[in-house]
């Protein structure tokens, strides 16, 4: 198996990794928005106390809730830099193995 293909193999990997681990249909855009909006509802002066601490427990939910979407986006970023730097240390070695055999 050529070089390339192990590449495109893997970075095709990399992808459907990412896609799995990839929150519903969402993007971490949408999130940021979500927390905007929350915090805008938290800033509400019309709110009553009753009304306010609804709010105020819904936003608690919803930061515990974004905080394990955040954490499993980074565990996948981290993931796929760890296999992006296999596979460039997987050249590296192939590069010099080439060029040694080469030399000789």
């Amino acid at each position: 198996m050529k070089i390339e293909e192990i590449i495109y193999d893997t970075t095709r990997e990399i992808f459907n990794i990412e896609d799995k681990l990839r929150i519903a249909r969402n993007k971490l855009s949408d999130l940021n928005n979500h927390l905007f909006e929350q915090l805008e509802r938290l800033n509400d002066e019309e709110l009553s106390n009753e009304d306010l601490e609804k709010e105020i427990k819904r936003q608690k939910a919803m930061s515990e809730v974004a905080t394990n979407i955040i954490e499993i986006n980074r565990i996948s970023m981290d993931a796929i830099k760890l296999i992006a730097k296999e596979i460039f240390q997987s050249m590296n070695y192939r590069a010099k193995l080439t060029q040694l055999n080469r030399n000789k």
